[in-house]
């Protein structure tokens, strides 16, 4: 165990106080399976991985000047990029004040949209250090701090096991959700199981959601240990930027904590002392850990009385079939320009710009052509190239060539070797006014088998039927079953819900979710906000995870998942 003040100063910098890297300190065993590994996440801040980051600015003698917090999540601002990058542009400046930031320093390459791609790790969003020529901290970056991992990891957590949920790490170890022997994953899943099956049997059980907006949230810090040179509130030095400290439902009701996203602590110059005059718990501070001890990261979840408890399932294990797996859809010079950008770690591992990638359909316009993408993929046999459709009619695809790369997929802390799959895409014109048809996997070399379009019903103990899909969606076909992976068409299925779908990608390879079509609202007028799409995607992934996990057998524990 590390002293604190190098775990304060490796959380600032990367190192230790005497400048030993991560690469250099003692290997971490994963309490699940005994594996040794490598600190991670990787990454230019990616060891602050508990889904809140922060950079800071120092003056010339080391003093804190600014310390930016950060919980937002990547898929906001690469959407926000796709519907106008000027407006993450003026963000950008207002947010960190810097007023000299360029549009150019915020994108990578112009793919085949015809528009620059968004980079998530652009100078100014890039490592714990901000200076007045790069660094911030926009948005989280650490690999699997996104909305898709906090959104899926609530929902693997619904599923009650026989191990029970008295102890967080080894029902983590059971149900594979997260990283162990964190402080975020262990607590969210054992708060999230608690609520579906509580410990105390007099209290009903839940089905449960997360409150909308869905996201992890700075809340509000203790000030309460906090003393400045001349007597100030250092309340006064924190500033919401962006979110909010007291936050209601559309009907005006409070909602419990606060739903902070982006804040500063900052002494303003005119005060002519500095954030390292202040002192917490009679301590100068020198680091921004010390400020991010004194408050708590917050997920909001919802519950729903039920009449009786929901089935214990057995704890995840490696499925007897090797599955085809569809991961992501890009456009393909995208694709390239993400895996030919180099990242910089303090690990000193081989790691590109494709695992700070994330999981936002890439759109194609009907009556587009031999459109260039990249499919990855995971492949039980890469000896032959597999076939790729798509369901719903209109579209077609032409697998052109496949090879191996090495990255994180978005949810995942350690990069991976995976299939990617170059492949020509062509949507007929009139592609948008069909819907696609969630199908039953097949075995072997035959052509998936359609059922025809049903009413969306959610049966006790049972899978909802097949459904009209709410947008178009690619499907992989092997000698494998195959799952679902969102093509978005613009136009296609309900307003709002065109980037549904598709299978949560697995932290260990014994997790597939088949796609499913959500059931109704189960809990109408008690969301926030406007997010059809999330509303959806997560009592998608809710409904998925618990069906999947109902058909997973007892096995010997594997390699835990990898955040």
């Amino acid at each position: 165990m590390l002293p604190e003040e190098d775990l304060l100063a490796l959380a600032d910098t990367g190192r230790t106080k005497d400048g030993t890297p991560f690469s250099d300190l003692p290997q971490i065993t994963n309490p699940c399976t005994g594996d040794v590994s490598h600190y991670g996440p990787f990454g230019p801040r990616g060891w602050q991985d508990e889904y809140c980051e922060w950079s800071v600015e120092r003056d010339s003698q080391g003093n804190i000047l600014r310390i930016d917090f950060t919980c937002e999540n990547p898929e906001y601002w690469n959407t926000l990029w796709a519907v106008d990058p000027n407006k993450v542009l003026e963000l950008y400046r207002s947010t960190l004040g810097k007023r000299q930031i360029a549009l150019e320093d915020l994108y990578l390459m112009a793919p085949s949209t015809g528009r620059p791609a968004y980079n998530p790790l652009n100078r100014w969003n890039s490592g714990p250090v901000s200076t007045a020529s790069q660094g911030g901290a926009m948005h989280l970056t650490s690999t699997p701090n996104t909305l898709q991992t906090e959104i899926g990891l609530a929902s693997a957590a619904t599923v009650p096991r026989p191990v029970g949920n008295s102890n967080p790490q080894t029902l983590i170890c059971c149900a594979q959700y997260g990283q162990p022997a964190r402080n975020s994953d262990p607590h969210i899943g054992l708060s999230v199981n608690q609520l579906v099956a509580p410990p105390n049997p007099q209290r009903p059980s839940n089905k449960a959601t997360l409150a909308n907006p869905p996201g992890l949230y700075i809340q509000m810090p203790d000030f309460s240990g906090y003393q400045t040179r001349d007597q100030t509130n250092a309340a006064e030095f924190w500033t919401i930027v962006r979110g909010t400290s007291s936050p209601t439902d559309p009907d005006g009701r409070p909602m419990p904590g606060n739903y902070i996203l982006h804040a500063t602590f900052r002494v303003p110059p005119n005060k002519r002392y500095t954030v390292s005059d202040i002192t917490i718990n009679g301590q100068k501070i020198r680091w921004a850990g010390q400020v991010a001890q004194t408050f708590l990261m917050q997920i909001t979840g919802m519950g729903l009385a039920q009449p009786s408890r929901a089935p214990v399932q057995n704890c995840v294990g490696v499925p007897s079939t090797e599955l085809a797996q569809p991961l992501q859809l890009f456009h393909s010079s995208v694709f390239s320009a993400l895996v030919g950008t180099h990242v910089p770690n303090f690990m000193g591992v081989p790691m590109n710009l494709a695992s700070n990638s994330t999981l936002i359909a890439p759109t194609v316009r009907a009556g587009d052509t031999n459109v260039p993408m990249v499919l990855t993929a995971l492949l039980p046999d890469v000896s032959a190239l597999p076939t790729v459709t798509f369901d719903g009619g209109g579209i077609t695809v032409q697998v052109q060539d496949m090879k191996s790369v090495d990255y994180a997929v978005p949810g995942n802390t350690y990069p991976g070797r995976v299939a990617a799959l170059r492949i020509l895409v062509s949507v007929q014109a009139d592609a948008r006014r069909a819907h696609g048809v969630c199908s039953s996997p097949v075995r072997g070399r035959r052509r998936h088998r359609r059922r025809s379009p049903q009413r969306c019903t959610s049966r006790p103990g049972r899978p909802p039927r097949a459904c009209p899909c709410p947008c178009s969606r690619i499907a992989l076909a092997s000698r494998w079953r195959r799952c679902c992976l969102p093509l978005a068409v613009p136009g296609t299925g309900p307003p709002g819900k065109r980037l549904w779908g598709g299978p949560l990608p697995s932290r260990r390879r014994g997790l597939r979710l088949p796609p499913v079509r959500p059931p109704p609202a189960l809990h109408r007028g008690s969301t926030v906000g406007a997010s059809r799409f999330w509303s959806s995607a997560r009592r998608c992934l809710r409904t998925s995870a618990r069906w999947w996990a109902r058909k997973t057998r007892t096995a010997s524990p594997g390699s835990s998942s990898s955040r």
